[in-house]
């Protein structure tokens, strides 16, 4: 919504454009990924519009009680609203200005850290295998505590996921205060910044993977050396591709659709 406010025109269409074109490649997506977040994130950014005018204190509480009420209702489907209003209440607050700020993420790496350690524990301790298959000794009394052990599993991962988000992004924070550190997770930038494309072609480079070397019989470790490959390409490509261009190919779609005009492309 800042950068609407920046253009001309209401600000308000800019942002329906924008939100009903991501729903756009959503939808293109759910073709070949029918678990694909765009459509999902789309309906949430709707819904985030009423709470653009709020004051960041109420934004912030908002936020609050509805995670709170989120994860102890295990409502996953609705987690993406209380994000989102967080993240709306953290923009507001100016917090994405404030990466120097060392005490106050070392704090927050911290809490989070301990909480997270938490979570770990208790994860290790009720971790289920993926797949009833994989049992050992099955029957229906297994069948039934299995399906319990993975809900119970599952909500734990719900309750602290937040936490461990927040762990993850304040020990990244952190470490881009260092100048080696900074250097080193440089190309993440790029990664980030063809955030749209990069998604999409997972999808992508996952099919043509398993068009070329057949997925029937991958194991886990397998899914994993594949998911690897695909990160560090995608990471090159992004890197190699924004030295010679200002946005991703979907991102320039994505822009030039938003804006209603042609936006220069190469640097």
């Amino acid at each position: 919504m800042q950068r609407a406010e920046e253009k001309p025109g209401n600000k308000y269409f800019i942002y329906l454009r924008r939100i009903l074109i991501l729903a756009i490649f959503g939808l293109i997506h759910m073709q070949l990924q029918p678990g694909e977040a765009l459509v999902v994130y789309s309906i949430f950014g709707l819904l985030l519009i009423p709470f653009f005018n709020l004051n960041k204190f109420i934004n912030l509480v908002i936020g609050i009680l509805l995670l709170i009420m989120v994860l102890y209702l295990d409502a996953k489907i609705l987690t993406p609203l209380p994000y989102f209003i967080l993240g709306l209440a953290s923009a507001q607050f100016g917090m994405i200005f404030k990466f120097n700020r060392y005490k106050i993420w070392s704090v927050v790496a911290l809490i989070s850290g301990i909480i997270s350690t938490i979570g770990w524990y208790l994860l290790e301790k009720a971790y289920v295998v993926p797949n009833f298959k994989l049992l050992r000794q099955k029957s229906e009394v297994s069948i039934n505590h299995y399906a319990e052990n993975v809900d119970h599993y599952h909500h734990l991962i719900t309750i602290f996921s937040p936490f461990m988000s927040i762990f993850y992004a304040s020990c990244l924070i952190l470490l881009l205060n260092i100048s080696w550190a900074r250097k080193v997770l440089s190309p993440l930038k790029y990664y980030g910044s063809m955030a749209l494309t990069n998604y999409i072609g997972q999808t992508l480079l996952i099919y043509l993977a398993i068009s070329i070397f057949s997925g029937k019989h991958w194991t886990h470790v397998d899914t994993l050396w594949i998911c690897v490959c695909v990160y560090v390409f995608q990471l090159l490509i992004s890197t190699y591709w924004l030295k010679y261009f200002k946005l991703g190919p979907l991102e320039y779609i994505w822009k030039m659709a938003t804006y209603m005009k042609k936006i220069k492309m190469i640097k």
